[in-house]
């Protein structure tokens, strides 16, 4: 009889479970297609075509702030026009500092910048400004136990 109560209570336990989580992801749902139907202004907005900037010399994409730290040309896009790929490193003294046994160290983060060449110039493709770690940054190395 024990066991019957206990299987029974369990069951109860399990069933108001499964109905609570259930009627909060239908509240999140709502709550969801309220705020898409809310922000039609928004979303119009997105759709609207980026704009494409182009310029005639490689340099002038690099921001202010930042330097040229190798520069490489090929055809990227299959094209047949020599595209280019900048690699950049930014320049802040805030970001060199002095090691106790290594001296100075800059640790400022390098960027990629990819520029398709269109008729008379370059268009920026894509660009992100510190997707490498400086040469000098510590950190990835495991050490076993």
């Amino acid at each position: 009889m024990k066991k019957m109560r206990f299987l029974t209570f369990n069951g109860l336990v399990l069933l108001l479970i499964l109905v609570c989580s259930c009627s909060k992801e239908e509240k999140k749902q709502i709550v969801k297609e309220k705020n898409t139907t809310g922000t039609s202004g928004v979303i119009e907005a997105e759709k609207a075509e980026p704009v494409i900037e182009t310029k005639k010399d490689p340099a002038d994409f690099v921001p202010e702030g930042y330097t040229v730290f190798e520069k490489s040309f090929g055809d990227l896009n299959n094209d047949g026009a020599e595209d280019c790929i900048l690699i950049i490193k930014k320049v802040d003294p805030s970001n060199i500092i002095t090691d106790e046994y290594r001296g100075k160290l800059d640790r400022n983060r390098r960027g990629l910048i990819i520029l398709f060449k269109k008729n008379n110039g370059y268009e920026l493709a894509s660009r992100n400004y510190s997707c490498f770690s400086s040469e000098n940054e510590e950190g990835g190395g495991v050490l076993c136990p």
